[in-house]
């Protein structure tokens, strides 16, 4: 069974019967639309008589949105279950499904102008550079090119990064696959860094940026990214990061992943993203899963595999909060989208354990906002993954967002505002 967008201003989708010898009088069909993680409209869906291979357009009965909410997008949802029992599953067992965005376009949320923005004050020194606001304050190590404390209204955010990070767990189709062996030979597991941060500067009362040029590669070897990051503080308390990647050198053909890492304290706990879920998704598995807006404790986003590796990724994602019980916290917002996982496992503990049992849960969270990741594949039964998904050592960008949230905070609504200004 699939389903295939034919007029969907008309609300008109193609059905085909991919069954060899069924018609569709065994299932049932339903629709919803979908907006910000709420049902707005659902319905019965009558199937017609469709013979094996044959495709016949049906109109969908959902009226149109006539006035869309500013940045809110809406989704035409089909499913697709059983009419009544079998022996291989009961009544009502979804066998298929579809999604698509329906063309009710509207704009972003305007944000409020840097001059409109409280003034940032800072001050700077030989290692840090501390950035102070109404309830904030950010300590920025110019070492190492990234920050190393954050509070706001006394809530402890991050206790450091966003770091740039170029490796993963290998899975196993990585270690079957021979991904693993490439990568290692480029020395993609032993990264050092050497950052050169220049002085902060103000953009207007609002916003302070801050340059910092990184040098990310083996000791000793010729291969090495050169990063170009911006860090835009503005005055309400939200970071805007910008960053430029660009290979040098004979890298491996494919790099593991290419992102940043941040390390968060563990009252963040609770995560509700909007993007593919619930389920983990990579670039050549990511249609598993339907767009929406979801929720998890961030044990919950972990993928317990036999043998430890890379896990929980959540692909095109929009926007991620981590929040404490009472609803402070940290949101995430893809420019325009990203990756991310968390977990209480760092990257470094995956690669290092052979069983389950050999992972201790640690205190913080590990949360990981990529560009894109290699895709999986099948390499431990099957080839890798098709060039498509392949990730390549080519220049890259990466933009995205960090404010606080306090108590009240909508992160649906606060994830569609326009961000400060790309630094480049």
């Amino acid at each position: 069974m699939q389903a295939e967008a034919e007029d969907l201003d008309a609300g008109t989708v193609r059905l085909r019967n991919r069954y060899d010898f069924l018609c569709l009088d065994h299932l049932a069909a339903e629709w919803t639309v979908t907006a910000d993680g709420r049902t707005l409209q659902r319905g019965e869906l009558a199937l017609p008589p469709l013979a094996p291979g044959e495709v016949k357009p049906v109109t969908i009965p959902f009226r149109a949105v006539s006035e869309p909410g500013t940045g809110t997008d809406y989704w035409l949802n089909l499913r697709f279950t059983l009419a009544r029992d079998f022996p291989w599953a009961p009544k009502g067992h979804e066998v298929a499904w579809a999604q698509f965005r329906l063309p009710a376009l509207s704009a972003k949320k305007p944000r409020a102008r840097a001059a409109a923005l409280p003034p940032v004050e800072f001050r700077q020194g030989a290692s840090e550079i501390e950035l102070r606001g109404d309830e904030w304050r950010i300590v920025f190590d110019r070492v190492r090119g990234r920050i190393c404390s954050w509070r706001h209204r006394g809530l402890e955010l991050l206790r450091s990064g966003p770091e740039m990070c170029f490796w993963r767990a290998p899975t196993d189709n990585d270690r079957v696959g021979g991904y693993v062996q490439e990568w290692r030979q480029a020395g993609l597991h032993l990264l050092h860094s050497r950052a050169e941060c220049a002085p902060a500067e103000r953009r207007g009362d609002g916003e302070v940026s801050i340059p910092v040029r990184l040098r990310i590669g083996p000791a000793g070897a010729p291969q090495h990214f050169d990063c170009r990051q911006v860090y835009t503080v503005c005055g309400n308390g939200a970071v805007r990061v910008d960053v430029q990647v660009t290979p040098r050198g004979p890298w491996s053909p494919t790099l593991p992943r290419v992102g940043m890492r941040l390390t968060l304290p563990p009252a963040l706990e609770r995560v509700r993203w909007y993007g593919r879920g619930p389920g983990e998704s990579y670039a050549d598995s990511r249609h598993a899963n339907r767009f929406g807006v979801y929720a998890a404790r961030v044990a919950e986003l972990h993928t317990p595999y036999v043998y430890p590796q890379e896990n929980g990724n959540r692909a095109e994602t929009r926007w991620v909060a981590l929040q404490a019980d009472g609803g402070a916290g940290l949101l995430a917002v893809g420019l325009p989208e990203l990756n991310f996982s968390a977990h209480h496992y760092s990257m470094e503990d995956l690669d290092a354990a052979r069983h389950t049992h050999e992972l201790a849960s640690r205190e913080e969270i590990f949360l990981h906002l990529d560009y894109r990741q290699n895709g999986l594949g099948s390499g431990s039964c099957g080839p890798r993954p098709t060039a498509e998904y392949e990730l390549k050592p080519e220049k890259f960008r990466l933009a995205f967002l960090l404010r606080p949230l306090v108590e009240g905070d909508d992160p649906v609504e606060l994830g569609k505002e326009s961000p400060p200004d790309p630094a480049f």
